[in-house]
């Protein structure tokens, strides 16, 4: 005996059919959104890759417009390390005098390597109020020849009785200065 027939195709194969044409007629507006988001989202990052290829252009553009600093402008250069050393010491005190800080001490405590390149390090002991001192740590920090702040420690100090709005620092710095001696050959 035959099952039943639609159109010359068995009942459980119509049924089939039409089930799977209902499904993927209820999908398409799914599928439709689907599509619309990741189109959206496609032209949004095409946007913002341009975007990041124009901030990178003018950004290379800048770096050629910056002059070239030779290396000698940034190292501290003398005969010997002593006299280095003495050059380093009197550029700190300055610097500390202009900025109006209190020096306590500062003291060589070695020589080192960074990168190549010699260096003499220093290790500072200061006092000042917190705005004398962030002023001290940029001419530190953006002076020519170069001293790096390599380690910094900074309490707030307990004076009763002190005037001005500004809270007054300890300040322990560990300083770095790249060197070339005469006679050494430049990296």
């Amino acid at each position: 005996m035959m099952g039943m027939r639609v159109f010359g195709y068995s009942l459980p194969a119509t049924l089939l059919g039409l089930g799977a044409f209902a499904g993927a007629v209820l999908a398409l507006p799914a599928l439709a959104d689907w599509k619309a988001d990741t189109i959206a989202r496609l032209d949004a990052a095409e946007g913002e890759l341009l975007s990041l290829n124009t901030r990178a252009n003018r950004l290379a553009a800048q770096l050629q417009a910056v002059p070239e600093v030779e290396g000698k402008a940034l190292k501290w250069h003398a005969g010997e390390i002593g006299v280095v050393t003495a050059q380093i010491q009197s550029e700190i005190n300055q610097l500390a005098t202009s900025s109006g800080i209190a020096l306590r001490s500062i003291a060589p405590t070695g020589q080192g390597l960074v990168e190549d390149v010699q260096t003499v390090t220093f290790r500072l002991e200061a006092e000042a109020t917190l705005d004398r001192l962030a002023q001290f740590l940029q001419s530190l920090e953006f002076g020519q020849p170069v001293l790096l702040v390599d380690a910094a420690n900074i309490r707030r100090l307990n004076r009763p009785g002190a005037e001005g709005t500004q809270p007054i620092v300890f300040v322990q710095l560990g300083l770095s200065a790249p060197t070339e001696l005469a006679g050494e050959v430049s990296q």
